[in-house]
């Protein structure tokens, strides 16, 4: 990871400026396992000439942290680790959790300002009961300004979702959402509100009906200046359509 400026350290993240001072890819909103998806955390050195130590935490939707079953190292709230120059490891939930665990993973201080994460999704197809479609979920920074923006589809049988986690360990944070069709016509406006490292994801057309066979684009504001919200969006593809998965790109908007 590259930065153009200094990277100065915050205790909370209410406390940092409005306008990032380096790139953060610290965050991933969704880490899911069992029913039918299993995610593997990717964790990369971006720095190829110098060696890089980690520390990456879980939390479940309640802030609270949360224990993955982790292929070749058991239940554990936590990865650490050291990686050589530029080196990547591919970390993977069992996908055997008998209750689907739902939650998001973040680094800490502890971890090099060269290491970046981001994960891959692993989706069943609910006929063949195999892992035969995946996404890609970038990581991302631990807040935002101005507003990031997120196309979706909810026609033909597609089904659009979103993940939000709360970054902050010590406040609550709100996001105001509107929904515009493909004219620009205002479909939704609410306000989500989550706590202290909590975390919620839903299909986008139960929690807002007005949605239900729309496409168009939400726009996430914070409530004030800044929110220490991390977000993404995933499309599911009709059966009819052929069962897939792709992310949908969540567009910063200063």
């Amino acid at each position: 990871m590259m930065f153009s400026s200094p990277v100065i350290i915050y205790a909370d993240a209410k406390q940092r400026p409005a306008i990032a001072s380096a790139i953060e890819t610290t965050v991933v909103p969704q880490m899911v396992d069992g029913g039918l998806v299993k995610s593997i955390l990717i964790i990369t050195n971006s720095d190829i000439t110098t060696t890089a130590i980690y520390h990456v935490s879980f939390y479940g939707n309640d802030g609270q942290s949360l224990k993955y079953s982790i292929q070749g190292i058991g239940s554990t709230d936590h990865l650490d680790g050291t990686l050589a120059p530029g080196a990547s490891v591919f970390l993977a939930t069992s996908g055997t959790a008998t209750i689907q665990q739902q939650g998001w993973a973040t680094t800490d201080s502890r971890t090099s300002t060269s290491v970046a994460i981001s994960q891959i999704l692993q989706v069943k197809d609910p006929l063949t009961g195999k892992f035969d479609a995946e996404a890609l979920i970038q990581g991302t920074r631990s807040f935002f300004t101005g507003s990031l923006v997120m196309p979706f589809d909810n026609t033909n049988g597609n089904v659009s979702s979103v993940a939000v986690a709360n970054t902050s360990a010590l406040d609550q944070d709100m996001v105001n959402v509107t929904a515009v069709d493909q004219n620009g016509n205002t479909l939704v406006t609410d306000t989500i509100s989550i706590g202290a490292n909590q975390h919620t994801s839903f299909i986008l057309a139960e929690r807002w009906v007005a949605l239900r066979n729309a496409q168009g684009t939400l726009v996430v504001t914070p409530s004030t200046v800044f929110a220490t919200v991390s977000l993404m969006g995933l499309r599911f593809a009709s059966l009819q359509n052929g069962f897939t998965v792709t992310t949908l790109p969540v567009i910063q908007q200063y």
